[in-house]
């Protein structure tokens, strides 16, 4: 991929009503036609696909997509993976899952990360043969195949069926990378984990603790991180600010972040400040960042506004603070009991311009995609916003589009694409 080229990912339902995984390409202004991903020959006519991660390297311009899809009439998963190079996807094909999953594979690829001279690894859960879903990660060397998947362990006093998932991860330089997720504990609680690779070996998973204001072993989860060089890595999430919401239910959550040094999580810090316009029990999440520098990281995600509808928002950390803001939506946004609109993805190319991608409510009912491509001002507000094809302009806040085909609810993934050596270090 080349400079000032982004490349987004996610799903797009037919006229026959099957989900497909699709990409997208932003480049020159423009956003692409949506290109749909083959899924392989003996795949079966299926119900539902998606991208869930999407990742670029730059110097051998080769891009690689994540996902799943649905290949049996139980709904078990399969995971896929797919390349891109100079603009020509070769078509999906499966991983070798570890040696200890199911017969009947039932596997799933959340998010992916590649250095620059074309090192990947991926992550994602499958179930095993005693129908525990695990952890796991697959790496691609530098200039040779994908190889098998190997299972990842979870945190000590991990239920016995672990329902772990894995949902962020970044990687620093080959086999040095951080993965995000949550697992379920021996008490039944939801909460959220970290796993560090050093010298391409995975250590085991360890428990983050929540803020030190949320639930008593209330639900807690990490969503997405971000390592950029010589900075502390950060993840974002959520977690129940009160009992009340301990079994995640969609009222008084708050987001939340954590920082990564050096093989050791610190404990989650809530970001208890909400949006302007926010309800008086407002819930926010973030799950997806990206970061420069330092202390210096955009995040976006969805809050819960003074209608109580659910509103895409995005939050930028600036010397050790976060502020969050919501975004206006397309112009053909649906209202009343039809609004609503997400976050699922960022990338940050350098400080102050990011490019984000989610979804949002039409007027007819429907899921659209959208992508909003911002310049982050010091003092964050709100963006305008813009309609792909109504050739209005963005002001210096940024500009937000409605693409045009629909994404699926479940997911999108957003990645920069660069030649040389990048300035930050964009989330997957």
């Amino acid at each position: 991929m080349k400079v000032g080229v982004c490349v987004a990912g996610g799903s797009y339902q037919t006229k026959s009503g099957l989900v497909e995984p699709m990409v997208e390409v932003f480049s020159r202004a423009h956003w692409s036609a949506p290109q749909r991903l083959q899924l392989p020959k003996n795949a079966p006519k299926q119900p539902y696909g998606e991208v869930n991660g999407l990742a670029c390297a730059e110097w051998v311009q080769t891009c690689t997509a994540v996902g799943d899809f649905v290949h049996d009439s139980s709904g078990d998963l399969q995971a896929f993976l797919d390349t891109e190079f100079l603009g020509h996807w070769s078509g999906t094909f499966l991983p070798e899952l570890p040696a200890n999953s199911a017969i009947n594979e039932n596997a799933s690829l959340s998010a992916v990360a590649c250095t620059h001279d074309g090192w990947c690894q991926a992550v994602g859960r499958y179930v095993d043969r005693s129908g525990h879903v695990q952890a796991m990660a697959i790496t691609k060397p530098k200039g040779r195949n994908w190889g098998s998947a190997t299972e990842l362990m979870a945190p000590l006093g991990a239920a016995a069926n672990p329902h772990v998932s894995l949902t962020g991860l970044a990687c620093t330089t080959r086999g040095a990378c951080v993965a995000v997720g949550t697992y379920i504990t021996r008490g039944n609680q939801v909460q959220p984990m970290g796993l560090v690779e050093d010298r391409y070996t995975w250590r085991r998973a360890v428990r983050v603790a929540a803020p030190a204001n949320g639930a008593h072993n209330g639900f807690a989860a990490l969503r997405s991180v971000s390592c950029s060089s010589g900075a502390p890595c950060v993840a974002v999430g959520e977690y129940a600010l009160t009992s009340a919401a301990a079994d995640n239910a969609a009222t008084d959550n708050r987001a939340m972040s954590v920082t990564e040094v050096g093989g050791r999580f610190g404990p989650a810090t809530g970001i208890t400040t909400v949006p302007a316009g926010a309800g008086t029990t407002p819930t926010t999440d973030l799950s997806g960042v990206s970061c420069t520098g330092p202390h210096a990281c955009v995040a976006v995600g969805v809050g819960t506004n003074s209608a109580g509808h659910s509103v895409a928002m995005y939050a930028v950390q600036a010397h050790g603070r976060w502020t969050e803001s919501f975004l206006l939506p397309p112009s053909d946004a649906g209202t009343g009991s039809r609004a609503g609109s997400s976050l699922f993805s960022v990338a940050c190319p350098d400080v102050g311009h990011c490019v984000t991608v989610g979804y949002y409510n039409d007027n007819s009912g429907g899921y659209r995609a959208e992508a909003a491509l911002t310049k982050v001002p010091a003092s964050p507000s709100r963006t305008s916003t813009a309609q792909r094809g109504r050739g209005q302009q963005p002001s210096s806040g940024g500009q937000r589009q409605g693409l045009t085909s629909p994404l699926h609810h479940g997911g999108g993934q957003v990645h920069q694409g660069r030649t040389g050596p990048a300035t930050g270090s964009p989330s997957h």
